[in-house]
């Protein structure tokens, strides 16, 4: 099976969206953005992390490492390729420590593919990226 870990931080970043030092992130950093930057209902043109990574084909769930402290700081814009955005929430598992969230399950191709997670609610934190087709994997 695919196993892709992936950084948040090591995407693409375009501001407000920023890595930030942290000593109980994987890698020392995650992503956010700073505080005051506002809610976005609808998917901004900035603000983003674009994750590149390349897979063998076939149906992959894709999941995020995140601390979502409260309702209102838990979600982020997603897009996979050049596929619509959808907003990306889980209102389950608020805590205040990291922890991995399904964000999709969805059928790729064999090749490159993008995600791209944008902000959404400010204080959202996103520290890894895990793409598996490893249909029997959880956390």
């Amino acid at each position: 099976y695919d196993s892709i870990f992936k950084e948040a931080e090591d995407g693409t970043l375009t501001s407000p969206m920023a890595a930030v030092t942290s000593t109980t992130a994987s890698g020392g950093e995650y992503i956010t953005v700073a505080s005051g930057t506002g809610t976005n209902a609808t998917p901004p043109s900035n603000g983003s992390s674009v994750i590149t990574f390349t897979t063998t084909g076939g149906t992959y769930n894709i999941w995020a490492r995140t601390l979502m402290p409260s309702t209102a700081k838990n979600s982020f814009w997603v897009k996979i390729d050049g596929n619509a955005w959808f907003a990306w929430n889980d209102d389950t598992n608020i805590a205040p420590d990291w922890q991995w969230n399904q964000i999709t399950s969805l059928n790729l191709s064999a090749g490159t593919h993008t995600i791209t997670i944008a902000y959404r609610e400010i204080g959202t934190q996103m520290d890894q990226v895990l793409i598996t087709n490893d249909p029997s994997f959880s956390w």
